[in-house]
């Protein structure tokens, strides 16, 4: 069993959250490669691969540490995507107004180019947008490279990717999105 566990440090070095820190999942199973970024209000937002419904494949499941150490949302975490079979390659980044931005690449079906879903991620475990499943982001037949997320402006996040033409040349594309993952370009 692998669990997470999360700890903050003042400027001195000194633990915050106790000797061990805050326990952000305890679940059956491997929890594992964790991602986090601030809140904006001394907590974070964590994302993490959780292998206790599929044991081969996994979920992206996601907590709001607030600034005491304390968990904000239900303590088992919440599940970013439960779609049965497998999802690889969470990106994650601040909103620039106290939430965040989680995607990842659905590679459920098992053929072709994977879809890349994603997200938003607010102080109150209501504000995640489509909780399960997400929001699909990126879709296309062309063969893209791994997908880049960073924030625009309050608000918004930038994804960057490449795609390869018929000549194996490749092009940088870029979608911007909301906070409720409307595309808006």
């Amino acid at each position: 069993i692998r669990d997470i566990f999360i700890q903050k440090i003042n400027i001195n070095g000194e633990a915050m959250w106790g000797n061990n820190g805050t326990n952000v999942i305890s679940a059956p199973g491997r929890q594992e490669d964790p991602q986090l970024v601030n809140d904006g209000n001394g907590g974070a937002y964590i994302i993490w691969k959780d292998y206790r419904d599929e044991p081969d494949d996994g979920d992206f499941y996601a907590q709001h540490i607030l600034s005491d150490g304390s968990l904000a949302w239900n303590e088992t975490g919440v599940s970013l995507t439960s779609v049965s079979g497998k999802q690889t390659s969470p990106n994650l980044c601040v909103d620039g107004q106290g939430g965040a931005f989680a995607i990842w690449k659905d590679e459920s079906s098992g053929f072709g180019v994977p879809p890349v879903y994603g997200t938003h991620l607010g102080p109150n475990e209501e504000d995640i947008i489509n909780p399960g499943v997400g929001v699909l982001l990126i879709s296309s037949n062309l063969n893209f490279g791994g997908v880049s997320l960073e924030v625009s402006a309050a608000g918004s996040a930038m994804l960057v990717w490449s795609y390869k033409n018929e000549d194996n040349e490749e092009n940088l594309y870029a979608q911007r999105i909301d906070t409720a993952c409307n595309l808006l370009w």
